[in-house]
């Protein structure tokens, strides 16, 4: 375990704790020993930002120096925390905030630097990419304005029903933006849920860049949420983020920001509609006590809100069409041509399409797979035991395609509390599939993702969520 005295040490604590479980970073570190005397070479001054940053990896390598002896007592994690809050020691932190100061500090260590290898193993490890989409108003995107030999900017890939262009910026900060945690967001039920509002469509309320999104370019081995005031989430034992890093064709990218726009228009509606409701009832009200009759006002108002109910439930059918042209946001094969060579089309279309009623790729794989009997359902409508071999091989090879980045839980930070009144503990997997659980000096076993879920349940309350 690792001692807190007094000093609010705890978010530092269940930070180190997860970094001294990530093997590479942990052997880096430890094998910086030697290399961290802060001296420079001939003519050369080191800055205080490379020397905080040799601080830093200094305090680290004590202790997981000490954490790797296994001696039974309790390490300290105090020097770290110096050397990424020295002036706040003793205030309360976030273990989420101290990762990003870390990966900060990692970042001045310069090229060449006898401790790079300890910056590179953060960044390898932890560090994913972006690059970002966009929707531009027509006359915005192409070279730079006046330069006709410019390079281009803006690579448009496909337009929107009203003629703007959807399309790739191709300017660095654009094309890869770093990222250390994806934020878990007030309302978000899942990290699947999260994952989708990271990469959502969002709009910029512009007239030139009228919408942006950005979808994920680079993975990390360590694929890190952060939390804020969120106190209840559902989160998975496994991820599959497989559909969040292909990159979409010009026909999906059109289909998703049209249902992206089409849901901030059915906010935009909806709200509308209460504000109008509400000052329907403040006339009513008005209307009860006035000598002047406001019943025409009240039927305007009624007139329109009927109108406004109308075009939202025009627009719920719409986003139900393009959900099911989405789907699980892969760009499906027709069947027909899916199942070239094993059947044929009318095939297909009488017996996967007909009887079983299957018209997507996605519908027959969620009846076919992961049940027992799909053999049998496919002999039942006539198909040749070769032709089902055939037929389930390729769909399991489509399975297989569909997660190729599939990510297990490793551990968990838990803050228990509101504010800057709270304690962090940290759960972490073990080789053997069980967790321990490390609060602060205290360290205790859970056999399995069942326990850990039922302990940290047991400490909510509504006094410490």
């Amino acid at each position: 375990g690792l001692e807190n005295p007094g000093e609010n040490l705890c978010a530092t604590n269940s930070m180190l704790q997860v970094l001294f479980s990530a093997e590479a970073f942990r052997e880096a570190v430890l094998a910086a020993s030697g290399v961290l005397q802060d001296t420079s070479g001939p003519g050369q001054e080191l800055s205080k930002a490379v020397l905080d940053a040799r601080r830093l990896v200094r305090s680290l390598h004590s202790s997981f120096k000490e954490l790797a002896a296994r001696h039974g007592g309790c390490v300290s994690g105090r020097e770290v925390a110096l050397s990424l809050y020295d002036q706040e020691l003793g205030r309360q932190q976030d273990s989420d905030e101290l990762l990003h100061r870390l990966a900060s500090s990692l970042q001045e260590i310069p090229a060449g630097d006898l401790i790079g290898a300890v910056r590179d193993a953060f960044k390898r490890l932890f560090l994913g990419s972006t690059y970002e989409v966009q929707v531009r108003a027509k006359l915005t995107q192409g070279s730079a304005k006046g330069d006709a030999d410019a390079a281009p900017l803006f690579e448009s890939v496909a337009q929107t029903e009203e003629g703007n262009e959807i399309g790739y910026p191709l300017l660095a900060d654009s094309s890869r933006k770093s990222f250390l945690s994806i934020p878990v967001q007030p309302g978000n039920s899942s990290l699947t849920h999260a994952l989708l509002d990271f990469t959502s469509w969002a709009h910029t309320g512009g007239s030139d860049v009228l919408w942006t999104q950005d979808q994920l370019r680079e993975l990390p081995p360590f694929l890190c949420f952060s939390s804020r005031q969120v106190s209840k989430i559902e989160w998975e034992t496994t991820l599959n983020v497989t559909p969040f890093t292909v990159r979409a064709s010009p026909s999906m990218l059109r289909t998703r920001h049209e249902r992206a726009r089409l849901w901030h228009l059915q906010g935009e509606l909806r709200e509308a509609i209460g504000v109008l409701g509400e000052g329907r009832s403040s006339l009513g009200r008005l209307n009860a006590v006035s000598s002047e009759s406001f019943a025409a006002e009240v039927s305007d108002l009624d007139a329109l809100v009927m109108k406004l109910q109308q075009r939202s439930l025009e627009i719920d059918r719409r986003l139900l069409s393009l959900d099911d042209i989405i789907g699980d946001g892969w760009e499906e094969t027709p069947l027909e041509d899916f199942f070239t060579g094993i059947i044929d089309a009318e095939l297909v279309q009488e017996k996967i399409k007909g009887l079983l009623g299957a018209d997507t790729l996605k519908k027959l794989a969620d009846i076919l797979l992961g049940v027992d009997g799909s053999e049998d359902i496919l002999d039942d409508l006539g198909f040749q035991p070769e032709q089902t071999e055939a037929l389930l091989a390729k769909l399991r090879e489509r399975r297989q395609q569909h997660s190729a980045h599939m990510y297990d839980l490793h551990a968990l930070i838990v803050y228990q509390g509101r504010g800057q009144a709270g304690h962090y503990i940290s759960f972490i997997r073990q080789t053997d599939d069980a967790f321990l659980c490390f609060n602060d000096d205290h360290v205790s076993e859970h056999v399995d993702v069942g326990k850990v879920r039922q302990a940290i349940g047991e400490l909510q309350s509504d006094e410490h969520p």
